[in-house]
């Protein structure tokens, strides 16, 4: 039963990424250019720009766009092992976990870290300074 919960777990991740990136196609995250004057805006380097276009592209589809465990594919997940994504805006839970904790789960996913099997390892798809 567990490997089944896996393995459609895995079609789900993989068919929801795929949807996922088709709906994000166009959208941008604002630049300090194109932000309204007065509006503070999350990019503030090149570096914050592409870990902010990572998360959107690899992690918003469980997470969600601001970290609420409440992306695209959160119900399903929900439905099919229980379980939900993790709030990643809930920063005493992850000052408790720690930043090298936070590295560890994204790198070698949650099976490798006694966290969630639902959440995948990034270590071979994504750079470890990407991560960082």
């Amino acid at each position: 039963m567990k490997l089944v919960v896996r393995w459609l777990s895995g079609v789900v991740l993989a068919s929801g990424a795929v949807m996922f990136a088709a709906s994000c196609e166009g959208n941008r995250p604002k630049t300090a250019e194109t932000a309204p004057t007065g509006t503070a805006t999350a990019i503030e380097s090149p570096g914050t720009q592409r870990g902010q276009e990572a998360y959107l592209a690899y992690c918003a589809m469980c997470h969600g766009e601001s970290g609420e465990g409440d992306g695209p594919l959160a119900a399903e997940l929900q439905r099919l092992s229980g379980t939900r994504p993790a709030h990643l805006n809930d920063r005493a839970r992850l000052a408790e976990i720690g930043r090298d904790e936070i590295v560890r789960v994204i790198t070698r996913g949650g099976a490798h870290t006694k966290r969630s099997n639902l959440m995948p390892p990034w270590g071979e798809k994504l750079d470890a300074t990407l991560i960082r």
